[in-house]
């Protein structure tokens, strides 16, 4: 027996016979949201416990880990950061710690270092790179020069170059 509704578009589109670009869209929208709801589920069935997922998670530090996120070039101070969370700046160092699982600027740290290695998959220059995670450039010495040839970017990260090291004179 044949219904008279015709058939959803989301329906079509999910069964392979809609455009490929709303297809894909749709799934990415529906995947990203089962994706939140797995996690808030586990959340608060307390199957994680600490990691940024629960930093993101927590009204006060949501605000300092968004800014670290948005602005990883600034120079944050934990007073900042502490600012941000409206908490004083031992409260905070104490309260994200326990939250996240480290300190505020061991997150900060990694968060630019994973910042610093997508730009560099990308081919940014390591002059944008640094500047983007607010890591200064070192001044170029003949010191620097010398030894800057012994560190080589191989696969997205930096790879030290074997040499001979001669024994010090007794």
């Amino acid at each position: 027996m044949a219904s008279n509704r015709p058939p959803s578009p989301m329906g079509r589109g999910l069964q392979g016979r809609g455009r490929g670009c709303d297809r894909h869209a749709a799934l990415d929208r529906l995947f990203e949201y089962l994706f939140v709801l797995l996690i808030r589920s586990a959340m608060n069935a307390r199957l994680i416990d600490s990691g940024i997922l629960m930093g993101l998670g927590d009204a006060r530090l949501s605000r300092a880990v968004e800014a670290m996120h948005q602005h990883p070039e600034t120079s944050w101070s934990l007073e900042h950061l502490a600012q941000l969370a409206g908490m004083s700046r031992a409260r905070f160092a104490v309260y994200f710690r326990q939250v996240v699982g480290m300190t505020p600027f061991d997150y900060l740290t990694n968060w630019r270092l994973g910042v610093a290695q997508t730009m560099l998959r990308r081919g940014s220059s390591l002059k944008l790179i640094a500047s983007g995670v607010g890591m200064p450039m070192p001044r170029p010495s003949r010191e620097s020069s010398r030894n800057a040839s012994d560190f080589l970017p191989l696969n997205g990260s930096l790879t030290v170059r074997s040499t001979q090291v001669e024994p010090m004179p007794r």
